[in-house]
């Protein structure tokens, strides 16, 4: 069962390299989180999801009305106030255990937006996943609980 999740394009006051005041960012960000919790609360009634996903595969597909195109770092942070509105939503438990591939962009002129696509793994696959591309990378350790200086 995988989600697809259409959002118009997020404003550019969203973006990590906008240095809009505060207060105009915090608008949006609410604007677009509020959106992105519909909008997955419909995929996921029409694809039936029973339960929040534990890990999953995000794909981001970008269309814009024009060539240009952003860094994929700045497109995934662009949408963190989406991904906050689908774990709103319970599409999944939290977003940190989202793998995230690389984003897909392109020109749309006629319809620009945002394409989201969730696909639920367990967490065996994401372990060979990440195992996979990064193989001397252990990947069982257990995280300290403090830090020590």
């Amino acid at each position: 069962m995988e989600l697809r999740i259409r959002l118009p394009l997020p404003p550019f006051t969203l973006s990590p390299n906008d240095r809009s005041h505060f207060r105009v960012k915090q608008g949006a960000t609410k604007a677009l989180r509020e959106e992105a919790k519909l909008e997955a609360m419909a995929s996921a009634y029409r694809s039936k999801q029973k339960s929040p996903m534990d890990h999953a595969v995000v794909l981001i597909i970008r269309q814009c009305a024009t060539i240009r195109t952003m860094d994929p770092d700045n497109l995934i942070a662009q949408l963190k106030a989406a991904f906050d509105g689908f774990t709103d939503a319970g599409i999944w438990v939290d977003d940190r255990q989202l793998l995230f591939l690389p984003p897909v962009q392109f020109k749309n002129a006629k319809d620009p937006h945002t394409d989201i696509w969730v696909r639920p793994i367990s967490p065996q696959e994401a372990v060979h996943l990440r195992s996979r591309f990064f193989p001397n990378v252990p990947t069982d350790r257990p995280v300290q609980e403090k830090f020590q200086f």
